[in-house]
């Protein structure tokens, strides 16, 4: 890189230096040195920095390797010891911010940020001027053009034909005045030209130095925050899953009802039972909003377990069980009426409100008249079609197609917003709807397939929404590709009704 930087360095004086030898008049010459400062500036500014930056990216990654060979129990102390880490004084700044905000998440017991939250494409191009950099080769063209119309007015300016030796000697002023404009408008094209391929060619590099950096620093060092945070859910889990069994078991036990052979899901069930008798299960909240400036759209209901000595139980642990016994309809009604008793009373004490998502399982769909408990609801409760959206699994559209269709038909057909949850994000699987919405899943999807997925609005009468947005990444992705709402705990985490409304209600509206 340091010999393609001073090639570059040198071929840019060499055609300097040419186009100021064979400038055809004073005039041409003053643009084309006007040109060449522009040409240095945009040197310093823009190339020189993205290739020290490439040149950080290196050292970070020779670094990443320095880190395995320091003995220590944590790579935290590790990196730390590790100084400069990038050798480069702007990424040394970030990198160490990046390092205490992660010290802080890793004391309060959070998931550490990804790097790319701190040292990221936009943070470069803030630090070395890329957008008036951008501007350069545009200039040049522009001051090219400049020379253009100064040298053909200066020579016509000058024509006359009073006498013969006049008349010649103004055509030798107009001649020289035409070769001062065609020569500053070649030196402004060619000027920019070279300079724009050279700008884009180090800046790519520069996005290459900072991808491979990235590859290794999550592959040797720490893991990408959604990863940590699938494990931590996982881990998590399964320590539920143990200690719901032991409660069990114990229970079981005092009560003489011991079933050795009894399996993990009929222990859970009754756990399951107990918890609703006992109230543990109740009605959340998570806000989608509007990822320019978080201002919220409408509220997708959440099934909570608290239970009563081990807190909050994930979904993941007991929603198989419930499905398959046919029990999650219940808790789904149960969390229905519930939003639907909330909203009301919003809507009774002059709150702000916003539609409210139902999410249906694909057992609620396939088992249950959804289109008819949502007409009890609105009677129950003094509501109206556009107090609600249903949205429904896409999986649903695969297993139980004309079941997933007619239940979209019959709502849309009284009033009510359809929505598809739960999309990866590969066309293949986009299924045949109406639905005025597709929610992408930000855990399942990939972020550099999603192009396409966004072009569809411009075909279809659909909007894609995301919803697990975990990190700034994600959030930047989706907004340059264009999406517009979302939800997930990098915006709004779940919460309470009173928690809600109070959110809501304190927005200008």
């Amino acid at each position: 890189m340091k010999k393609f930087l001073i090639l570059l360095s040198v071929a840019l004086a060499v055609i300097c230096a040419v186009f100021i030898a064979f400038s055809p008049s004073v005039l041409s010459l003053i643009i084309v040195l006007i040109m060449l400062v522009v040409v240095a500036i945009g040197h310093v500014f823009g190339i020189l920095p993205n290739f020290l930056f490439s040149e950080g990216f290196r050292n970070g990654r020779a670094s990443v390797d320095s880190v395995k060979k320091i003995a220590s129990d944590s790579k935290w102390a590790a990196i730390r010891q590790v100084k400069p880490f990038f050798k480069q004084k702007t990424l040394d700044a970030s990198f160490e911010t990046y390092l205490q905000k992660s010290q802080d998440q890793l004391d309060k017991g959070l998931v550490v940020s990804d790097i790319e939250d701190v040292i990221n494409e936009d943070t470069l191009e803030l630090r070395n001027w890329r957008g008036v950099v951008l501007q350069v080769a545009g200039v040049l063209t522009a001051l090219g053009l400049l020379g253009t119309f100064l040298g053909l007015m200066t020579g016509i300016s000058t024509v006359t034909f009073t006498t013969v030796d006049a008349t010649i000697s103004s055509i030798e002023r107009l001649l020289e005045g035409i070769a001062t404009a065609f020569y500053t408008s070649i030196v402004g094209v060619i000027l920019s030209v070279v300079f724009n391929i050279a700008n884009r060619i180090v800046w790519n590099v520069t996005l290459r130095e900072m991808q491979l950096f990235y590859e290794k620093f999550h592959t040797e060092v720490l893991p990408y925050s959604e990863e940590q945070t699938r494990v931590s859910e996982y881990m998590q889990s399964e320590e539920v899953i143990r200690l719901l069994s032991q409660i069990s078991n114990a229970e079981n036990r005092r009560n003489g009802t011991l079933v050795e052979d009894a399996s993990y899901e009929q222990r859970l069930m009754v756990q399951v039972l107990a918890g609703v008798e006992n109230g543990e299960f109740s009605t959340y909240f998570e806000p989608v909003c509007k990822l320019e400036d978080r201002s919220v759209l409408k509220a997708v209901s959440r099934l909570r377990w608290e239970h009563a000595s081990l807190g909050v139980i994930d979904s993941s642990v007991y929603f198989p069980v419930v499905a398959a016994n046919g029990y999650l309809i219940k808790l789904e009604k149960t969390m229905w009426r519930e939003a639907a008793e909330q909203l009301s009373a919003m809507k009774k004490s002059g709150q702000r409100t916003v539609p409210v998502v139902l999410s249906a399982s694909k057992v609620f769909l396939m088992a249950a008249d959804l289109s008819a408990f949502v007409d009890e609801l609105i009677d129950a409760f003094d509501l109206t079609p556009r107090d609600f959206e249903i949205s429904l699994p896409v999986e649903a559209y695969t297993v139980c197609a004309s079941e997933a269709q007619r239940t979209e038909q019959a709502l849309l057909k009284k009033g009510y917003k359809v929505s598809i949850y739960g999309f990866n994000g590969d066309l293949i699987d986009l299924p045949e709807s109406n639905a005025e919405e597709i929610v992408l899943d930000m855990e399942t999807a990939e972020l550099d397939r999603l192009g396409d997925l966004f072009a569809l609005p411009a075909k279809k009468n659909l909007t894609v929404s995301a919803q697990n947005i975990g990190s700034a990444k994600q959030l930047a992705k989706l907004r340059k590709l264009g999406c517009e709402s979302g939800m997930g705990r990098h915006l709004y985490p779940e919460m309470e009704h009173a928690a809600f409304a109070e959110l809501i209600d304190g927005e200008t509206v």
